[in-house]
């Protein structure tokens, strides 16, 4: 497996693990999708947590739907800051290689199993 493949899917593990498995909108525990804030296509903040949320598939689709609504609603809630959002839209170079020491390192806080997961 390619390490951007293996850091999709810790990415994607962490991020549900750190909502403790629950739609951070609606509170739903199936159907759990983890979705970049930043599009993932932005390579520079594609792999941080911080670009994370957890979300079902219908509040997925809502985010999709209005990205200006989603981001004031990070912010009203507390759940990002505009520094934050800021600093996720900002062009930098990560190497894929020390994102995924991160990413497995994080993962293992979170007692994922990554063997089973990046396979």
């Amino acid at each position: 497996m390619s390490v951007s493949k293996s850091n999709d899917i810790l990415w994607t593990e962490i991020v549900k693990a750190r909502a403790d498995y629950k739609c951070v909108s609606c509170g739903k525990e199936t159907d759990l999708h983890s979705h970049h804030i930043v599009p993932r296509t932005e390579y520079s903040s594609r792999w941080l947590v911080l670009n994370g949320i957890c979300l079902c598939s219908f509040c997925h689709q809502k985010a999709h739907n209005n990205l200006r609504e989603f981001n004031l609603w990070l912010i009203q809630k507390g759940i990002r800051t505009e520094e934050q959002l800021i600093y996720l839209n900002e062009k930098r170079k990560i190497d894929k290689f020390v994102m995924n020491d991160l990413l497995v390192q994080a993962a293992l806080n979170f007692k994922i199993n990554i063997n089973q997961k990046t396979k």
